[in-house]
């Protein structure tokens, strides 16, 4: 079952102060989806830290906006930079994290693929994760 992150939608791209209640539960219900993967990810690379700062490109990857914003494009470029400065485990921990987000959230893969050419991005969109 896919967590519904509406409620969040008024503290991630509106600039509400804080998030509501059911904001925090519905992202505390996606935080477990994640951490129940097979595979935990390594203290060093916190995958919930990873889709934080992917957060403002929801309305590109799984709505209609037919362009990334700006904060969109400054969050992936923060997690493209975290993964070509990490080494091998860390860059394997952020792979797992993006692969496991496309599998559970309903991420739209084209523009997932698209998001590297629209925001400059360095890391490659096609890269294998151990299994």
């Amino acid at each position: 079952m896919m967590t519904n992150l509406m409620p969040c939608q008024g503290f991630l791209m509106s600039g509400d102060e804080s998030p509501s209640v059911d904001c925090c539960s519905k992202a505390q219900a996606l935080d477990k989806q994640f951490a129940a993967s097979d595979k935990p990810d390594r203290e060093d690379v916190e995958c919930t830290d990873v889709m934080s700062n992917l957060s403002p490109c929801q309305g590109f990857l799984m709505k209609g906006d037919e362009s990334p914003s700006v904060a969109c494009c400054s969050g992936a470029q923060a997690v493209d930079k975290q993964f070509q400065d990490s080494d091998k485990p860390d860059r394997e921990s952020i792979c797992l994290c993006l692969n496991n987000a496309l599998k559970k959230l309903p991420i739209d893969p084209m523009k997932a693929a698209d998001l590297p050419f629209l925001c400059n991005l360095i890391m490659d969109p096609n890269i294998d994760c151990p299994e």
